[in-house]
């Protein structure tokens, strides 16, 4: 069980999460960030241990990791998360028997929040041709932008981490800025 419940240290970003948390007793721990649709169910025991619907890369998740009865602080990496979209993070502890007989935590919400928005949203000033469109926005405030044209069917997928990678972009450099 937990003698401080999990929570977060920093203020999250799309690569990186900070926790923190204080088990009663020594064991092992593993800490996963879980999609919004874990919301509705956290994950069993089991699913934790197997790291089941954990996102990012290796790096974004403990799988077993020794702990003390002292706080015990990760900073998890490489989560690739998206701004905006909601996650969960658990965690979840138990003795060295491992008999999946330990405490899951409390759902701790994770969101990156959004660097910059729309004062104008993007809006089509040219009609498309085989040679190209002109798109005219505003941001809110100055910084970067990313923009690539996708199949509008293919297209619903479309994440700002997928924007930002190029990932199903059509056309060649002239068809997208960076």
């Amino acid at each position: 069980s937990f003698a401080v419940e999990p929570a977060l240290l920093s203020v999250p970003t799309t690569d990186r999460i900070d926790v923190r948390f204080t088990p009663t007793k020594l064991g092992r721990a593993w800490v996963v960030v879980t999609p919004s649709a874990s919301l509705v169910e956290p994950p069993s025991r089991a699913r934790m241990v197997a790291n089941v619907g954990a996102v990012g890369a290796l790096s974004c998740r403990v799988s077993g990791a020794e702990i003390q009865a002292t706080q015990q602080s990760y900073a998890l990496s490489g989560c690739q998360l998206d701004p905006g979209q909601i996650y969960a993070l658990y965690v979840y502890v138990e003795d060295h028997r491992f008999n999946t007989d330990g405490t899951l935590s409390r759902t701790v919400f994770v969101k990156v929040i959004r660097s910059n928005n729309f004062a104008i949203s993007p809006v089509l000033v040219t009609l498309p041709t085989l040679d190209g469109f002109d798109v005219r926005f505003q941001a809110t405030v100055p910084g970067r932008a990313w923009a690539m044209a996708v199949d509008a069917i293919g297209g619903s997928g479309v994440t700002s981490l997928s924007i930002r990678s190029l990932q199903g972009a059509l056309g060649g450099p002239e068809c997208y800025f960076q």
